[in-house]
């Protein structure tokens, strides 16, 4: 079966379709669930975004590991520690981050910073 050529939605039409299912959800239990998950999908949104998220989402992003990280990479902590560990890899800084993920520190090294 071809399904043709497909795009990702932009927020607009996100957006319009989650408002659909939240303003004209399908009758019964699962319309109810739907309902509720379009609205908090709404909510989520209208947040501002996260820097935080948005800074590993570009670490992991596709270049290669032997790549030197770039100044606005993810860091656990500020200034001059970022500055000193410049000369890192992506592959490196991406094992440090898995690596205090794992081990449930990510949260303690991310309250250090500034």
């Amino acid at each position: 079966m071809d399904l043709g050529e497909t795009s990702p939605l932009d927020e607009d039409e996100l957006r319009s379709l989650l408002e659909d299912v939240a303003h004209s959800p399908p009758e019964g239990a699962r319309g109810a669930q739907a309902r509720l998950a379009a609205l908090r999908a709404l909510e989520r949104l209208d947040e501002p975004p996260d820097e935080e998220a948005e800074t590993v989402r570009r670490l992991f992003d596709d270049r290669p590991d032997s790549k030197l990280v770039a100044s606005d990479d993810w860091h656990p902590t500020g200034d001059p520690w970022r500055e000193l560990d410049a000369c890192d890899t992506l592959g490196k800084r991406r094992r440090w981050y898995c690596s205090l993920a794992e081990d449930g520190l990510l949260k303690e090294a991310q309250g250090q910073r500034r």
